[in-house]
């Protein structure tokens, strides 16, 4: 690695360099508050899905945080954890740190952040999938640094590497869409639909009848039955009806599921809320947290080391044309790869099509970080104007104290509507809940500002400084 990169971050410690990651990573929370507040009203176990019961105002409201908001913004968030994570890596090691050690124990003490969140307060954490991520982007980099790949060692290898790991899936899923295309002719594409008609039809007629007296968790025993004929030795038609009995069985735990999820979050206790996270946490998060990290963290982290290592951000204005490509090439294709992708997902076919679903499915997912990475170039170039960078430095701030405001948003989510505190899970439709998020991001703005005032780190970044230097650093701000 080349000495002149990392010295070249020196010139992001004066104010400008400062205020450009803290308005992207306020930016970033920004969205995820607009996200997030929906989830406070119906089941976390239906994240990323359209209510189909919104009309109206809520309608439009769900549809234009689906195709602006989901799944850019913490994607965004991720990518400015990782600049934050990379420049302070970078300086302790030209410092002469032990900056493996301090790292470990920074991600250490946020996955322990994280798990309390999500267990204490609500299962829709972040913060632990980040930093299982960041620890395994220590360890990638000591395979860099340690063993013979070391002369592979440079900024844009690793860029390319995130590249290929973030792209990699949407390129075998295109071979299969090839081959999907190639191999099926329109007959048997016919015949395939015909066939997921059938299936559907009877799915929704058995779905609204009175579910049988007999135990939800039957179903799961049923698929483990040894004594149960192989899928391949049944006829066509014991097939259709096997496929037809699975589907209407899933679909019957996973709405007993949500009943149960919603009965805790709007009149259970908070003792019954814990005890619920806490089985989701060790059930469902932790794969959760390794599959979203190697999935999409990870590769997000190796961009904006090269990002930052590269000088590519510390020079934002000198390399202003790439930053506007970026902008123009995410925003533009990616609004029109969401639109496309949700109005397929929208669409009945695909809950009757697994193919069609799928489709919309890339499209959506591929529109998001298209989009998510516009956002970033539209934000970098607008905070280098002089006008607009003037009025976006209002965010700094609230990007500064991130951490702090990110727990403090689940906090006020949780004494709103939660049964055991506000009590109004559900009962507030989703434009009120744009207007909600509204108020509570210019609250924290306000206070952000009002508190950087007189000390110089928010609440969580103090202690999460502290544990990770294991000293006390200094608050309050020597001049007032």
């Amino acid at each position: 690695m080349s000495e002149p990169a990392v010295r070249s971050l020196s010139p992001l410690g004066d104010e400008s360099r400062i205020d450009v990651l803290d308005i992207l990573r306020g930016f970033a929370l920004v969205g995820i508050v607009f996200m997030n507040v929906e989830f406070f009203n119906r089941s976390s176990l239906e994240l990323a899905t359209f209510d189909r019961s919104l009309t109206g105002m809520d309608h439009a409201a769900g549809w234009l945080v689906r195709v602006f908001i989901e799944g850019k913004f913490y994607k965004l968030f991720a990518f400015m954890f990782g600049l934050g994570f990379t420049v302070m890596m970078l300086r302790a090691r030209e410092a002469g740190r032990p900056w493996r050690m301090l790292m470990t124990r920074r991600l250490g003490i946020l996955f322990v952040i994280g798990t309390l969140h999500s267990i204490l307060l609500w299962g829709g954490d972040i913060l632990t999938s980040y930093a299982f991520a960041g620890f395994v982007l220590l360890g990638y980099l000591a395979l860099f640094e340690k063993t013979p790949l070391r002369r592979f060692n440079r900024p844009g290898v690793h860029r390319n590497v995130g590249l290929t790991w973030l792209t990699l899936p949407f390129m075998i899923g295109s071979l299969f869409a090839l081959y999907f295309g190639a191999s099926m002719n329109s007959d048997e594409f016919q015949a395939e639909w015909d066939r997921e008609i059938e299936i559907a039809t009877e799915f929704y007629a058995r779905l609204e009848a009175p579910a049988p007296n007999e135990d939800l968790s039957d179903a799961e025993e049923s698929e483990q039955d040894p004594g149960e004929t192989p899928y391949d030795e049944l006829s066509e038609d014991e097939k259709l009806e096997r496929d037809i009995r699975d589907r209407v069985d899933d679909r019957r735990l996973r709405l007993a599921d949500i009943e149960k999820e919603g009965q805790i979050m709007s009149s259970g206790t908070y003792a019954e809320a814990v005890g619920y996270w806490a089985d989701r946490f060790v059930d469902q998060k932790i794969p959760g947290i390794i599959g979203s990290a190697l999935g999409m963290f990870v590769p997000l982290l190796l961009i904006g080391y090269w990002l930052i290592h590269s000088g590519m951000l510390a020079r934002h204005r000198e390399n202003g044309l790439f930053f506007k490509t970026l902008m123009y090439v995410g925003l533009i294709p990616g609004y029109w790869l969401n639109v496309a992708g949700l109005l397929l997902l929208l669409n009945p076919a695909s809950d009757i099509s697994m193919k069609v679903w799928i489709v919309g499915t890339v499209l959506f997912n591929l529109g998001q970080f298209l989009l998510a990475a516009g956002f970033f170039g539209l934000i970098v170039v607008l905070s280098g104007t002089q006008w607009v960078g003037r009025g976006l430095k209002v965010l700094a701030p609230f990007g500064r104290m991130a951490l702090t405001n990110y727990l403090m948003q689940t906090v006020i989510f949780v004494l709103i509507f939660h049964g055991y505190a506000g009590g109004l899970w559900g009962q507030i439709g989703r434009a009120d809940q744009m207007l909600l998020a509204l108020v509570i991001v210019a609250g924290q703005v306000v206070f952000s500002m009002v508190w950087l005032k007189f000390f110089r780190f928010g609440p969580m970044e103090w202690l999460w400084r502290a544990g990770t230097y294991r000293a006390l650093p200094p608050l309050r701000r020597k001049t007032l």
